[in-house]
């Protein structure tokens, strides 16, 4: 498994592309593992769909995670915090771009390549304070780019941000923040566009 990349770079976006809905893990308990920052063994559980999720920050290094949990702890969003990482650019490979560049099906209007998929994960709703008054719950993945995805929920959930977590679809500990851009009601189905918000080195940038 990939484990504790520092953005959501390249090779994590290309296989979600890929193999879409074949091989895909049995649900089972998905741990954080290794904080991306100081390499802590963090023995928390992934927000799992039906289960309170909260914020908490590694003892070691200060990288917080949201977790299978439910407490008080109330972090703030950095105001110096990046819709799409420089760190990024910076360790992309010509193996992987090309990995990418095959995989590719669409491109928005801004230009931006995006990857089409359908897996599924968990995403925790937030409100504007980053508080979660909901439970996690199962989404649709459809198209994710470096800088933002576009979810699918079987139910409206009010939220101004999602808490995108990967575990389940092969990447442990990997989170992500998006900021809820757009949404769309389609039938029972609806539609979220977030754009990620990161912090210097990728992680989430909350303080």
């Amino acid at each position: 498994m990939n484990q504790c990349k520092v953005v959501l770079g390249p090779d994590i976006v290309a296989p979600l592309g890929v193999a879409s809905g074949v091989g895909q893990p049995e649900p089972t308990t998905v741990m954080i593992g290794k904080c991306c920052g100081c390499r802590r063994r963090l023995d928390w559980p992934s927000p799992q769909p039906g289960a309170w999720a909260s914020p908490v920050d590694c003892p070691q290094c200060g990288r917080w995670y949201y977790t299978e949990a439910r407490n008080a702890a109330a972090p703030r969003l950095r105001r110096d915090c990046l819709p799409t990482p420089d760190a990024f650019t910076q360790q992309q490979s010509e193996r992987v771009v090309s990995s990418v560049e095959s995989a590719l099906q669409q491109t928005d209007r801004r230009s931006e390549p995006r990857t089409t998929t359908d897996r599924t994960l968990t995403v925790v709703p937030l409100d504007a304070t980053l508080a979660s008054p909901r439970l996690a719950v199962e989404a649709r993945l459809l198209n994710v780019s470096p800088s933002g995805c576009c979810v699918e929920l079987s139910k409206p959930h009010e939220a101004a941000y999602l808490l995108i977590d990967c575990g389940s679809v092969g990447f442990p500990g990997i989170q992500v923040l998006g900021e809820v851009r757009w949404t769309q009601a389609d039938g029972a189905a609806h539609r979220l566009g977030c754009e990620f918000r990161f912090g210097e080195s990728g992680e989430l940038p909350l303080e």
